[in-house]
């Protein structure tokens, strides 16, 4: 058990640096918070903070020039992850294993802040701003009104559940055609799965004349 976990105080010189915890489960009472090194000689330096373990906290707070990353095989289950960072440092979180919160507060307005490469991420709400997130895993979240569908837009190719559907997102990264699963966040959908929520960005998806395609709901 641990109370709390801050890594590192302002005055580190050191640049680069990674804290890797280890040992099943980790009990922290309270926060985690994570700073990059500060001192006169730190310069551009950038931290990170490796779960090579199971972890379960009440608050992960990630600041600039941080990276979380909790390996695979892995489940963090913290009640509030925050992130606050910006263009320059940005506050990322990796996941390659999994993540289970409450809620998910992408504050960083940097691109690609949440990376799921592989993994799996469940949380009730997540909210940031537009492209905080990269899917190439697993993503439910059970209280879509309050959260920020826009947090969505950076893709992947990974699995997306909103509400307890899974759920494409229309994309049109490449072109019109409804039948290019490069379009879609999720792949083409389809009668049985797809619940469709269409972005207002162009190029709006286009059906050709002649084609069928079947939907859950839109």
């Amino acid at each position: 058990y641990i109370n709390s976990l801050y890594i590192p105080n302002n005055n580190i010189e050191n640049s680069d640096f990674t804290v890797k915890l280890t040992g099943n489960p980790i009990y922290v009472y309270d926060l985690i918070e994570i700073y990059r090194a500060t001192g006169p000689t730190a310069g551009d330096s950038k931290s990170t903070l490796e779960l090579d373990c199971d972890i379960v906290a009440s608050d992960l707070v990630i600041h600039s020039g941080t990276t979380v990353q909790i390996d695979s095989g892995h489940t963090a289950n913290i009640t509030n992850v925050t992130n606050v960072g910006g263009n320059d440092y940005p506050a990322k979180i990796i996941v390659e294993g999994s993540l289970i919160s409450d809620k998910i507060t992408l504050s960083d307005n940097s691109d690609r802040i949440l990376e799921i490469t592989g993994g799996s991420v469940e949380t009730g709400i997540i909210t940031g701003t537009s492209n905080s997130v990269i899917n190439n895993g697993s993503l439910s979240i059970s209280n879509v009104s309050g959260s920020d569908i826009g947090v969505l837009k950076a893709g992947g190719n990974g699995t997306l559940d909103l509400n307890g559907d899974n759920t494409y997102i229309w994309k049109g990264t490449e072109d019109e055609d409804w039948a290019n699963a490069n379009n879609w966040t999720g792949g083409v959908p389809n009668s049985d799965t797809a619940v469709i929520r269409i972005e207002n960005d162009s190029p709006y998806p286009t059906i050709k004349s002649g084609d069928e395609y079947e939907i859950k709901s839109i």
